[in-house]
This record gives structure tokens, sequence and C-alpha cells, in this order.
């Protein structure tokens, strides 16, 4: 879905979910910390085939920030969660490629620095508790220096950008195909949730009442046998 698109339905999409479900709080916030946490493992990852001790120590910073983001994230988490969140840990699959290169590591990590960059507002924005949205407006910085690193080393890898940009624009129509799939999922869980507790809200009551009837003991003096 275009950046638009994407921070329209964040800001319309995810107040709503905050303020009907509030025991969903706290896994909403566990999410953006997996991100961070999955964020720096890749960097550490790719760490491993990098030579240069300059861009090695660059990398371990990124990985140090990621991890601090997510930490940011789980404390926020715990503070808002009404219950233990427990988010399902996807297994990892390394972006740094040896068949590909790190050309296409630092590609993937510019779209998608740039893609949370992009979006890290309209999070903000939708969020109602001041202390979420001071962790948005101060990791947008962080995150726009490592779209920057990752810029940098683009253009020191090929100065010609004719590869780099095949690769970036291939890579944005994959996460494009992504986000439109997790945005639909995400909006028919909604809907689902939404029909089901307008439904129980609607019978309920009626519901209730017809169990009560069943369970009422019958009246004294009444029986479904005869007497001997």
């Amino acid at each position: 879905m275009s950046l638009r698109f994407r921070r329209l339905a964040i800001r319309l999409v995810l107040p709503l979910s905050w303020r009907l479900f509030p025991h969903r709080r706290g896994e909403i916030l566990e999410r953006f910390s997996a991100t961070e946490a999955d964020s720096a493992w890749h960097f550490l990852d790719a760490l491993s085939h990098v030579d240069q001790p300059r861009i090695r120590a660059r990398l371990f910073c990124n990985a140090l920030e990621e991890t601090h983001h997510a930490a940011l994230f789980a404390a926020a988490a715990r503070d808002h969660a009404q219950a233990p969140v427990r988010v399902p840990i996807r297994e990892r699959v390394a972006i740094f490629d040896p068949m590909k290169g790190l050309q296409h590591f630092y590609a993937f990590v510019y779209v998608g620095e740039k893609d949370v960059y992009d979006q890290f507002d309209a999070y903000a924005t939708a969020f109602d508790a001041g202390s979420i949205r001071a962790i948005f407006s101060r990791l947008k910085q962080e995150e726009d220096g490592h779209m920057q690193f990752a810029e940098q080393r683009l253009a020191s890898i090929d100065r010609r950008s004719s590869a780099v940009s095949r690769q970036v624009r291939a890579i944005r129509r994959r996460r494009l195909l992504e986000s439109w799939a997790r945005g639909w999922s995400r909006v028919l869980d909604l809907a689902a949730t939404l029909v089901l507790s307008a439904t129980y809200f609607a019978v309920g009551p009626f519901a209730r009442t017809a169990c009560g009837r069943a369970q009422a003991p019958a009246p004294l003096g009444r029986s479904n046998g005869r007497a001997r």
C-alpha cells in the first residue's frame, strides 16, 4: 500500500483498536519491541561479514540502538498491559545473503528504515499516551541515522547507482506486497472482533435470560411423573 494510505490506516485503525480493546495494548507495544529486537539481530548478523573496523563499529552501534528501542517498547508494554503478554516468535531469516552481498543488505536496510522514518509520525499521532508518543518522536531521529548510514554505504559500493536503484525498487515492491498482506489481515481481524463483540452485546442478554429460565427449578406441586 502507498505511504499515504499506510499512514492514514495507522491513524484510523490504531486509535480505534487502542480504545476499544485495552487488553491488547501491551501486545501492540510488545510487537514493536520484537520488531526492533529483530532489526538488532540483523545488524549483528551482517557485522560478521564485514572486514572494515569502522563499518563493523557502526553496525554494532546500530544494533545497540535497536536493542535500546526494543527495551523502551518492552517497558511501555509492561506499563500498559492488563495481563502478561506473549508475542509468538517467528523464525528469523537473515536479510544478509552471501549470494547477494552487502549491497543487497544495505538496500534492504535503507528501504526498511525509510519506511519506519516516514511512518513514525503517524504512530506518534495515533497513540493517545504522551509517554508512547515521546518514544516514537525520539526514535525517529535515530532511525534517520540508520537510513543515512545505509544510503552512504550504497553510494560507496556502486557510484553509478543503477544497480542500487534496481535493488531498491525490487525490495520496495516486495515490502509493498508484504505490507498489503499484513494490513488486510489486521483489518479483517479487527472487523471480526467488532462483529463478535456486537453479536455478544446484542444477543447476550436474550441468551442469558433464556438460560436462566431453562435452569430455574420447577414450581412446587408440579411433576412430570405420575404419583404412585
